[in-house]
C-alpha cells in the first residue's frame, strides 16, 4: 500500500495567508489620514502648565514687526502665574516672553482705543478690572475699579472709551470709562446669567445666557441710550456669545442646545445648523471668531473639536471639523496669517494650527483653510473607495487562483 501524500499549498496560497493581516491594516486604517483635515502645527505654551487660558489678544503690541504679541489669561492655580505675554512668530513658533500673577481668575481680557490691556476678574464674591500697559514684554498694572454689584464677571468689551462688562453669576451688565474711574451705566435682568456684549454700529447687543435671551440698546456717544429692547430666543438655548456678521446679521453661539444661528438685527432667526457634526458627546459651544474672508471657526467643548463654517449671506456651509486640546473655549484668528489659536481650559494649553495645509500664504490669495481641508478630505474619500475596492479585487482574485 503506497503512502498517502499531502498536497503541498501552492504558493500563492502561502503568500496570501502571510499577507492577509496586512492588507485587512491597510483597508481599515489607510482611509483614516486621508479624510481627517489634520492641522499641520501644534504647540503648547511654555511654562504655562497650570494654566485654564480663556482669551486671547491678538496683536496688541507692534515692537515686533515680523510677528505678533498675545495675551494669554485664565483662571490659574493657586500661587502660579495667571497671565502670560507671548509672541507668535512668522513661522508659527510660539515662545513665552514674561507672566505675571494676577491672583483673582483673570478668565477675559480685552484691549482698549487707548492700548491699555483690561482684565476680567471672575470672583464669586465681587468683580473688579484690572488695567496694565506693556512696558517692553511685561505687563504693569496702572489701574483697578470695584464694581460693588457685580460677581463672576466673565467677559469684557471696549467700545470706544467705555468697558463694558458682564457679570455672570448675578446677571449684571454695566459699563467703566477706560480710565477706570467711574461706574457709568448698569442694568441687571431678573433671572439673568450675563455673558457678552457686543457693539454693532450704533447699536449694542447683550447675550443672556440664563434667561434665554439677547437685549438691544442704542449707542450714543459708545453708551446706552433709551429703552431696552428685549429679543426672545429659543427656551433653553442660552445664547453664549454675539458676533457682528455684517450686511444686518448677527452670528450668535448657543451654549445650552449645542446651535449656532445667524439673526436679523430683531434677534430672529435666519437660519440655524448645529455647531459641532460629531454626534456624541453632545457639544457645549465654547467661543467663535471669524476671518476677514467670512470663515467661521466655533470651539466645541465636549467632543472637543473645532468646526469651520463659511458665511455666505445668510447662511453657513460646513467645510470641516477637527479634535483639538481638551475643552476648547476661546480662539482667535491671528490677523495676516493663516494661524488658528485655540485655548483649551481643562488642559491648560494654547493650541496653534496652520489653516492652510499647505505653504502659508496671505489670506487675500487663499481660499480659507476649512475649504482647503474639505477639498483635500472628498479627494481622500474618493481615492479610498476607489483603492479599497481594487484591493478587495484583487485578494478574491488571488484567493481563488490558490485553489
Amino acid at each position: 500500500m503506497e503512502p498517502k501524500t499531502t498536497k503541498k499549498p501552492s504558493r500563492k496560497l502561502v503568500v496570501f495567508k502571510r499577507e492577509l493581516p496586512f492588507y485587512l491594516m491597510l483597508i481599515i486604517f489607510f482611509p483614516l489620514p486621508l479624510t481627517l483635515p489634520i492641522p499641520t502645527f501644534y504647540f503648547l505654551i511654555p511654562n504655562c502648565s497650570n494654566f485654564s487660558p480663556c482669551f486671547l489678544t491678538p496683536n496688541f503690541s507692534r515692537r515686533f514687526p515680523m510677528a505678533h504679541t498675545l495675551l494669554f489669561s485664565g483662571y490659574g492655580a493657586p500661587g502660579c502665574d495667571d497671565l502670560a505675554v507671548c509672541r507668535l512668530t512668522a513661522d508659527g513658533t510660539l515662545e513665552t516672553l514674561s507672566t505675571l500673577r494676577h491672583g483673582r481668575a483673570p478668565s477675559f481680557c480685552c484691549r482698549g482705543q487707548n492700548g491699555w490691556i483690561y482684565a476680567a476678574s471672575e470672583r464669586g464674591d465681587g468683580a473688579d478690572v484690572t488695567a496694565y500697559v506693556l512696558d517692553g514684554t511685561t505687563l504693569r498694572e496702572i489701574a483697578r475699579i470695584e464694581i460693588p454689584t457685580g460677581r463672576g464677571l466673565c467677559h469684557l468689551y471696549a467700545c470706544g472709551d467705555v468697558i463694558y462688562g458682564s457679570c455672570f453669576e448675578n446677571g449684571l451688565y454695566f459699563a467703566v470709562d477706560s480710565a477706570l474711574t467711574r461706574i457709568l451705566w448698569q442694568f441687571q435682568p431678573a433671572g439673568a446669567n450675563a455673558h457678552w456684549v457686543q457693539s454693532v454700529g450704533h447699536a449694542l447687543f447683550l447675550a443672556d445666557l440664563g434667561n434665554s435671551r439677547l437685549y438691544r440698546l442704542a449707542l450714543e456717544n459708545n453708551l446706552p441710550t433709551g429703552s431696552v429692547k428685549t429679543l426672545p430666543q429659543p427656551t433653553g438655548s442660552g445664547p453664549r456669545q454675539v458676533l457682528d456678521a455684517g450686511d444686518g446679521m448677527l452670528d450668535c453661539v448657543y451654549e445650552l442646545d449645542g446651535h449656532m444661528r445667524v439673526l436679523n438685527h430683531d434677534g430672529c432667526t435666519v437660519s440655524t445648523v448645529q455647531a459641532s457634526t460629531v454626534p456624541k458627546p453632545r457639544s457645549w459651544p465654547g467661543g467663535a471668531c471669524a476671518t476677514a474672508d467670512g470663515t467661521l471657526f466655533v470651539s466645541n467643548r465636549g467632543p472637543n473639536t473645532i468646526s469651520a463654517w463659511q458665511r455666505s449671506g445668510p447662511t453657513r456651509h460646513f467645510l470641516c471639523e477637527w479634535p483639538t486640546g481638551d475643552w476648547p473655549r476661546a480662539l482667535c484668528a491671528v490677523p495676516g496669517t493663516l494661524y488658528l489659536l485655540a485655548a483649551c481650559q481643562r488642559e491648560g494649553a494654547v493650541h496653534c494650527y496652520d489653516c492652510s495645509l499647505a505653504p502659508p500664504r496671505p489670506y487675500r490669495n487663499r481660499q480659507p483653510c476649512a475649504a482647503w481641508c474639505f477639498l483635500r478630505a472628498g479627494a481622500g474619500l474618493i481615492f479610498v473607495i476607489v483603492f479599497s475596492l481594487f484591493l478587495i479585487f484583487y485578494l478574491f482574485k488571488l484567493f481563488f487562483s490558490a485553489q
